[in-house]
């Protein structure tokens, strides 16, 4: 059994191509491996390989068959987030935030139909998607940013903490195909302000209480 890959092609096998298998009864059979790496700069597209098989006969004369193979490249879709604003992004039960950021593709072709959505994922982070927590990009090229802007709110119950709020990335690619990436941010609740003025009293809010104690009203 062979292995035949054209020599333009971005397909170079990394073990032999020539293997031998032996005898094969009725209903066997045998497998064989084979490893293939990809040029760092080949296109996205499906490349055709071929397996020769040779082997005798019943009548012990030699034969052989051709079969085709394709095996599909895809480009690298890799988005990372740049100047994000705020760059630490702090927030309080109930309100909403604002994030602007360039996103950038480290890919090796253009995508098509790129969108940015914040994920309702309470099991990360008490985030909840408002109308502009969607955004529609359209096409974008390796290493060119494109400016976004996205929204999000804190749940009003939310305690305080540090969480993970997840934004993802879709788009299609070359073969029409859509991909998905994920992309993290640190975000940080705290209490809030409203129960922060609540926890500690003015010295307005204690003369009063004093005067109320010494009237004999309840406070």
């Amino acid at each position: 059994m062979q292995l035949r890959v054209d020599t333009q092609s971005p397909l170079v096998a990394l073990n032999p191509t020539l293997a031998f298998v032996g005898d094969l009864g009725t209903n066997q059979t045998a497998r064989v491996t084979y490893e293939l790496r990809v040029s760092g700069d080949a296109d996205a597209s499906l490349y055709d390989l071929q397996l020769v098989i040779s082997y005798y006969d019943v009548d012990d004369q030699p034969d052989s068959l051709t079969e085709a193979i394709s095996i599909g490249v895809q480009s690298i879709v890799d988005f990372r987030l740049l100047d994000i604003q705020p760059s630490s992004i702090t927030a309080e039960p109930g309100e909403t935030v604002i994030i602007e950021a360039d996103l950038l593709l480290l890919g090796t072709e253009s995508v098509d139909f790129v969108e940015v959505e914040i994920v309702e994922n309470h099991s990360t982070g008490p985030f909840i998607s408002v109308s502009k927590s969607y955004e529609y990009i359209g096409r974008v090229d390796p290493d060119s940013p494109v400016l976004f802007t996205i929204q999000f709110m804190v749940d009003p119950n939310a305690t305080h903490g540090s969480y993970t709020l997840q934004i993802e990335v879709s788009c299609w690619d070359g073969y029409n195909q859509q991909r998905e990436d994920a992309i993290e941010l640190p975000v940080v609740v705290n209490e809030s302000s409203n129960q922060n003025e609540e926890a500690n009293p003015t010295l307005w809010d204690i003369v009063w209480t004093l005067i109320r104690m010494l009237f004999g009203l309840n406070p």
